[in-house]
């Protein structure tokens, strides 16, 4: 077999590394695929297994499996190689290449002894795609796994965030369009003529990644004020999100009247009971006019807290108020919406020990639009990814900025706590 490879600096610099995840940045028409191809190759070729990731099975076929077939015609072995359309494989002396896309994560779960991880236009995979396809990189033929992603950056990824915090444990290989040097002047000259703004070249042909403008982000730390500016709203509100006890999420609550914060808490392994007490304990104290909580209360706890204070619960996916269902694509994307409008009104949430958490998980929120023009936010588990935690203390604070919604929820009557004694009754209002 007679193999040459001409690789540039960036693509060597990849070849040759021993990291055991490595990402390609790049402009576009850097020469990702191609690398990508050769080290497919070779390592298919050494006796090791490979999966091979990308967005839809159309774009991957005839991108990176057409460079692949083509290169392995170049090095004279495309007959030595069983080729499979569907699924979309290579096999190789009882080794295989395996196909598998980013809309499918989960089809792809079953695999075992998967050596190398290779993930094309990584920044369009969900972030979970790791704990997916993370496992399959076990078995006994497996000895030093290794993840390679090539992708050029796209304003709207969660792996934004990721690949520029300072706990990345990436490697990151940069390389611009220019630094291709086998694209000519005249070609270059027609890649740049479809690049408007500064933004787009600097993400598109320089590969960098855009973290924190003001296009996408939502809100800034600079943003958040010191004092809080007066308001006349005299109501108390309140967010409750309840997790699921412990090594799950945490319950948090938050409680403001205007721009002035009330508490703020959070606390891991608290059951529903105990949840409800402590609420209760809060509205004796100052009675709260309106709280909005999550789904995660059965109809028992929730109609005991509906029975002293307006109370409503939210569930995140469905459709927001009447008034706002054209611009919004959901109910989570409006209230974080809301929270940040209510920050940039004088919301102050300095004083408390979760406050550093709270902005940072407020400002890791990027926003984007769907096909119908729709506001969305970054999803809660790809934040839990980016942050390596959940996001229970700002999704309390964005519930409380959430007013009436136009959805189905019926008022609580006197018969739906009636198989309750007053004994009952007395002891989940108990002080602690």
């Amino acid at each position: 077999m007679d193999v040459t490879l001409k690789l540039l600096p960036h693509q060597r610099k990849l070849m040759d590394s021993t990291a055991n995840k490595s990402l390609l940045l790049c402009g576009r028409g850097a020469g990702k695929s191609y690398i990508l191809a050769a080290i497919t190759l070779l390592t298919l070729l050494q006796g090791k297994n490979v999966m091979v990731g990308g967005q839809r099975y159309d774009t991957l076929h005839d991108t990176l499996y057409a460079e692949i077939k083509r290169m392995a015609t170049d090095w004279g072995i495309y007959s030595f190689i069983e080729w499979r359309e569907a699924p979309m494989q290579m096999r190789y002396n009882g080794h295989f290449v395996y196909f598998g896309t980013y809309e499918s994560v989960d089809a792809s779960r079953g695999y075992t002894n998967i050596s190398l991880l290779l993930l094309d236009e990584m920044f369009l995979a969900p972030l979970t795609i790791l704990s997916v396809w993370g496992p399959c990189m076990r078995g006994p033929e497996v000895d030093k796994p290794r993840i390679i992603g090539a992708t050029t950056p796209r304003v709207d990824s969660g792996w934004n965030v990721l690949m520029a915090s300072s706990d990345c444990d990436w490697e990151i290989i940069r390389a611009t369009t220019r630094d291709n040097t086998f694209i000519t002047d005249e070609q270059y000259a027609l890649i740049l003529s479809g690049i408007t703004t500064d933004e787009m070249r600097r993400q598109e042909l320089d590969g960098e990644i855009l973290v924190g403008n003001g296009a996408t982000s939502l809100i800034h730390l600079d943003e958040f004020p010191l004092i809080a500016a007066p308001t006349l709203d005299e109501m108390i509100k309140a967010g409750l999100d309840c997790g699921e006890g412990v090594e799950r999420d945490a319950t948090a609550f938050f409680a403001r009247r205007g721009n002035t914060v009330l508490d703020m808490w959070k606390l891991n392994g608290i059951d529903h009971e105990e949840t409800v007490r402590r609420v209760l304990n809060f509205h004796k104290a100052h009675p709260i006019g309106k709280l909005n909580m999550d789904m995660a209360f059965s109809d028992y706890e929730y109609n005991i807290l509906k029975y002293e204070m307006p109370c409503e619960q939210i569930p995140f996916a469905r459709h927001p108020s009447e008034d706002n269902r054209a611009k919004f694509a959901n109910i989570r994307a409006e209230m974080m919406f809301n929270f940040a409008a209510q920050v940039k009104r004088g919301l102050c949430v300095e004083g408390f020990d979760l406050t550093p958490e709270l902005k940072r998980q407020a400002c890791a929120l990027s926003w984007r639009k769907d096909r119908q023009g729709r506001l969305l936010v970054t999803p809660k588990d790809d934040l839990r990814v980016l942050l390596k935690m959940s996001t229970d203390i700002l999704d309390a604070a964005a519930l409380s900025c959430l007013e009436l919604l136009a959805i189905d929820d019926p008022a609580m009557s006197m018969e739906s706590v009636q198989d309750m004694s007053a004994a009952e009754i007395a002891e989940i209002m108990e002080d602690e």
